[in-house]
């Protein structure tokens, strides 16, 4: 009968996390971008003031000229690719959390932009994109 030694302390947290990893991965939804789907997809926050609509996407090691950002019918499509710093081919991997290739996320825009004067901004690995609001008055229509 063989035995299992376990030190108390950063080895059990590593237990711990790999466990969490492992779970996170089994039980990870698939996206719905089609047969041809990215591995990956940036995390983002979406919020807004009265007047402009924001998003922040986390894209640390991504190439400013790999992405693309596109709007139509409400939608704001976010592309590009993450590439790794270094060679892959070869390597015996302890721990790989960082992932890499390309990557595709679709958001539903909670109202309509001003496409004419959307602005955005990549520094420190955060993509901001500010959409101001689309001035839309009342119309009040008659029936007849």
């Amino acid at each position: 009968m063989s035995t299992m030694k376990i030190k108390i302390g950063s080895g059990l947290n590593q237990l711990r996390l790999q466990a969490k990893y492992m779970l996170d991965d089994m039980f990870r939804l698939p996206r719905p971008l089609g047969i041809n789907s990215a591995a990956w997809a940036p995390s983002i926050d979406l919020y807004e003031s009265p007047g402009t609509v924001y998003m922040v996407a986390d894209a640390a090691g991504v190439e400013r000229q790999s992405m693309e950002i596109t709007i139509e019918g409400g939608l704001l499509r976010l592309a590009g690719r993450r590439c790794s710093p270094v060679n892959l081919k070869g390597k015996y991997y302890h721990l790989m959390e960082i992932e890499y290739g390309p990557f595709e996320r679709l958001v539903r825009l909670p109202h309509n932009v001003d496409l004419d004067r959307i602005e955005a901004h990549y520094r420190d690995g955060l993509l901001v994109i500010i959409m101001p609001k689309k001035d839309s008055q009342p119309v009040t229509i008659q029936v007849s």
